[in-house]
């Protein structure tokens, strides 16, 4: 990788004023955000999925966490067209990896008490 250029993915956290467990930007066209939410349990997450889904969403694997579509930079609506043209839900897909390799692999102990699906079926 250029030493001047951005990784793909970025996380991006600040608690007091992001809802949910943060963001992962796409760096690069079409600058995908893809929101991380934290479920209780398997049906929670399930529900809200069913729910609020639109262009795409990911679960990160092996646990109550779900990565949703929630926009580009340019702003959060944006048309069915112009979504698959985004290949939304396969980005959504990387990014979960992106999570469960940056975020969760350097704390599973914490995260498979809190979020695992095992413990929360």
């Amino acid at each position: 990788m250029n030493p001047l250029s951005l990784p793909k993915f970025l996380f991006c956290e600040n608690r007091n004023e992001l809802p949910g467990a943060g963001i992962v930007l796409l760096t690069k066209e079409p600058f995908i955000i893809g929101k991380v939410w934290k479920y209780r349990s398997r049906d929670e997450m399930t529900s809200a999925i069913a729910r609020i889904d639109t262009f795409g969403h990911a679960i990160v694997p092996g646990y109550n966490i779900c990565i949703h579509f929630g926009g580009t930079i340019y702003g959060e609506k944006i048309t069915a067209a112009l979504a698959e043209r985004l290949k939304a839900g396969a980005t959504m897909k990387e990014m979960a990896q992106f999570y469960l390799q940056e975020k969760i692999m350097d704390k599973q102990s914490w995260y498979n008490m809190k979020y695992s699906q095992d413990r929360n079926p």
